[in-house]
């Protein structure tokens, strides 16, 4: 059985764009409910941290659906998301190891968002020659 190689990383590509847009999704709602009361973590919440990652569930959102429509567009905005999340984390973990009120589980919170937006680039900047959206 021959394997259609540009089949199979289509399906990738539309995989990581439901990914970023379910994490997105997962995001909004969890962060939502903090901010209006509705749900209390159990630990003491940083909010600019907070408010932060509520926000940037929206921008998880609107890159899953750019990386459907512009996979190029997309490597670049899931790239951008990495790099943020990325320098994010690394405030945290300093504010953190500083004795800053950050929780322990946003540390690892941040540092999970960090990996998953690293694979989601990672993922979409090797499909994207596969993608008949490049442009």
């Amino acid at each position: 059985m021959k394997v259609n190689k540009y089949k199979t990383s289509k399906r990738l590509l539309i995989l990581t764009a439901v990914v970023a847009i379910v994490f997105g999704l997962f995001t909004v709602f969890a962060g939502s409910r903090v901010l209006m009361e509705i749900s209390e973590p159990g630990y003491a919440v940083f909010f600019p941290l907070l408010i932060f990652n509520t926000v940037m569930g929206f921008v998880y959102i609107a890159t899953g659906i750019l990386i459907l429509k512009s996979t190029q567009k997309g490597v670049l905005a899931s790239k951008m998301i990495y790099l943020l999340n990325l320098a994010v984390f690394c405030i945290i973990l300093f504010l953190f190891f500083t004795g800053e009120k950050v929780a322990v589980d946003s540390v690892m919170a941040m540092g999970f968002r960090t990996i998953v937006w690293g694979i989601i680039y990672w993922s979409v900047n090797k499909l994207k020659r596969f993608s008949s959206n490049h442009l």
